[in-house]
């Protein structure tokens, strides 16, 4: 239409003019042959119609020159009219094409962006080279950018086992034009890895090349399973452990043939059935199945041995081990288990327990007796040696006071002593008797304990009484050694009468007094007492040598001082202590010590406060 209006304003001045110039011509000819009919008429010369009739010739060839000029100009009018519709329509089909391309490339847009979106990996091939590949495709390539896959043939990234197999499938795509169904072949990585792939692909127009669409699927990590599933299936199918599985209702989906084996059922008999249909209801004794299944409901997993029996009626052992299988709620759909035959195992168990525990019997009573007769000999071999060590000491101890008597005594019969020296020896010999006599005493006690022959004697005593004698009696020897002694009474007088054996309590007093000076050079010696609930509890205290630790376990022991040899420096039997104990346990009571070698000891022992009087006879030994 633009190009039709733009020529139509020539033309019509060209057909104004002429319509002039026709207007003329006519006017010319009427002019002329009014002016020849007035001349016939007038009779005027033959010049003036000459010259009139060359005007009306000028005029006819005007009216014939402007005829083939109109009908030239109708021509070429006709002819460039036929030229604008020509133009025209080229025009108009230039401007569909321009409109169809432009649909045609927002269409290329609209499909690459829909590309670029989908989570497919999407390649597209013009022949064997990529022109696209979308971001999932540079993601599976490796690729950080298109620069580094585009325009690269698509065999540079197959496997080589995979690169004739996909020439060929590439060609009949172009050469058959169909779809490729799904195929799995091998991508390398850029990294060197080898990727399993799925891809499927098809023939496409794009931007007017026929092109190959690829739709690529990374199927690593699924080819890794089916092949895990392949072994498991295959470990599972040949395991020797009876191994099912459940839906959450119990019922057998699956089991190996070990299963089959186990429970004496054909595949056909055991799939679709429950759990209770074959093993629970052939249980022998299923008190454990109840909490088993609480255990499996709670989504935990279930141990237990259960006694099944067979068809044939024979009884096997199982070790059932069952786990709950949950789903990504850990909602229970389905159960897994496996099981274990330790029939001959359990009997083999059974039988080494019962010889096992023969033999650990004969064991143990050979380790007893063995240490019976260690200990035994022990005993003798420690009871002879006491008892050398004891007689030993008995005749020193023995043999010394009485060569004091002795010696001393042939001496007085010398008269040419004075008295002062006379006296001096009475005195030495009254020592030596005392002595003598203690260790007689001792030796006496020790083996009336041994017999069973002390009673005890229960009467009323006065404690503070007791203990101010005993400080009484030993205060001067401890002066003379040049000491100190102290008691301490923590009662009153009416509180301090109990009811024990007064002779028993002297003595045990009196040992410890005796060992706390014998061992003590330097310091002080304290004795008193103190209730504590039902008991009275003695203590003996000194600043002397003190007890070596590894003394005090056996100091109360017969026989026992700090050194059994014979030129130990204190004198004495090493009855005293044993002795003192002795009649504590007759008493009810206990004793024991604390003692720090250099520091001093202190010995304590306890007796009933205020008991019933009465008397016994220790007919028990009291052997420590």
């Amino acid at each position: 239409m633009i190009f039709h209006r733009a020529n139509s304003s020539p033309r019509m001045a060209k057909q104004v003019s002429s319509l002039i110039i026709l207007l003329i011509i006519i006017f010319c000819v009427g002019i002329s042959t009014v002016v020849t009919r007035s001349m016939e008429n007038s009779s005027q010369s033959d010049e003036l119609q000459v010259f009139l009739w060359g005007i009306g010739l000028i005029s006819v060839f005007t009216l014939i020159l402007y005829g083939l000029s109109h009908a030239m100009e109708k021509k070429a009018l006709v002819k460039r009219e036929r030229n604008s519709s020509r133009i025209y329509g080229i025009l108009n089909e230039i401007n569909q094409r321009k409109q169809s391309e432009e649909a045609l490339k927002k269409s290329y847009e609209s499909y690459n962006r829909q590309i670029e979106l989908s989570p497919e990996s999407i390649i597209i091939l013009t022949k064997e080279n990529i022109v696209f590949a979308n971001n999932e495709a540079l993601n599976l390539f490796g690729a950080k950018s298109m620069d580094e896959i585009i325009d690269k043939s698509l065999l540079d990234f197959i496997h080589p086992d995979y690169k004739y197999i996909t020439t060929h499938r590439i060609q009949r795509i172009y050469e058959d034009e169909e779809k490729v169904a799904l195929i799995d072949e091998q991508f390398i990585h850029q990294n060197g890895d080898i990727i399993d792939i799925e891809v499927t692909a098809i023939l496409v127009d794009y931007f007017g090349k026929p092109s190959i669409q690829m739709i690529v699927r990374d199927i690593t990590e699924r080819k890794k399973n089916e092949e895990m599933y392949v072994t498991f299936k295959k470990a599972v199918e040949t395991s020797s452990e009876a191994t099912f599985i459940t839906d959450h209702n119990g019922i057998f989906k699956y089991v190996n043939p070990a299963f089959i084996v186990l429970y004496d059922y054909t595949l056909e008999k055991i799939i679709g059935r429950s759990i209770s249909e074959i093993i629970i209801k052939k249980l022998a004794g299923n008190k454990e199945y109840e909490t088993s299944l609480k255990t499996l409901l709670n989504g935990c997993e279930a141990n237990e041995e259960i006694t099944y029996i067979r068809k044939d009626g024979t009884i096997i052992e199982v070790e059932s081990s069952v786990k709950p299988i949950l789903d990504e709620t850990n909602r229970i759909i389905g159960f897994w288990g496996r099981q274990i035959n330790v029939t001959k195992q359990k009997l083999i168990e059974r039988e080494l327990t019962k010889v096992n525990d023969e033999i650990r019997f004969l064991k143990d009573e050979k380790e007893s007796y063995a240490a019976e007769l260690i200990l035994a000999k022990a005993h003798a071999e420690e009871s002879d040696r006491l008892k050398s060590a004891f007689l030993a000491n008995m005749s020193h101890e023995i043999r010394t006071p009485m060569n004091g008597i002795l010696g001393f005594a042939d001496l007085l019969k010398d008269p040419d002593f004075t008295g002062e020296e006379q006296q001096e020896y009475i005195s030495i010999i009254e020592k030596s008797g005392v002595r003598m006599l203690n260790i007689i005493d001792n030796i006496i006690d020790i083996s009336k304990i041994e017999s069973g022959q002390v009673k005890v004697s229960i009467s009323e005593i006065n404690i503070n009484d007791r203990l101010m004698s005993i400080y009484s009696y030993f205060k001067p020897e401890v002066e003379r050694k040049g000491m100190q002694i102290f008691f301490k009474n923590n009662l009153p007088a009416k509180d301090a009468i109990i009811k024990t054996d007064r002779e028993k309590i002297y003595t045990i007093l009196t040992n410890l007094v005796k060992n706390a000076i014998k061992f003590t050079h330097q310091g002080y010696i304290e004795i008193g007492y103190e209730k504590k609930g039902k008991y009275l509890e003695f203590y003996v205290k000194d600043t002397g040598v003190g007890i070596r630790h590894n003394q005090k376990d056996f100091i109360f022991e017969r026989f026992r001082q700090g050194s059994d040899l014979l030129t130990r420096t204190y004198e004495g039997a090493g009855l005293g202590l044993s002795i003192s104990k002795a009649f504590v346990k007759m008493l009810g009571g206990n004793i024991w010590l604390d003692s720090e070698e250099g520091k001093g000891s202190v010995f304590y022992f306890t007796i009933p406060y205020n008991i019933e009087s009465k008397e016994k006879s220790v007919v028990d030994s009291y052997l420590v």
